[in-house]
């Protein structure tokens, strides 16, 4: 698994976990990748993640960086 795809199960996991965001989103954490046409507001949209290689000739590594979270009020 890339990175990008586990910090991606990691975000959802963190996002579906928060009461707040629940509250927010009407008592159901409504996530979405990509929204559907028919999808009810508020909800939170993930943004495109990007990796990074931040390797170097010692070590090996990635750097994830462009997340966004967009919430649209009722």
């Amino acid at each position: 698994m890339s990175a990008s795809n586990a910090l991606h199960k990691a975000e959802v996991a963190a996002l579906r976990a928060s009461a707040s965001l629940s509250a927010l989103t009407g008592g159901t954490a409504r996530i979405f990748d990509h929204v559907p046409e028919d999808a009810a507001f508020p909800y939170v949209r993930i943004g495109e993640h990007q990796e990074v290689d931040d390797s170097t000739t010692a070590d090996r590594g990635f750097e994830v960086v462009t997340l966004r979270y967009l919430i649209r009020p009722e």
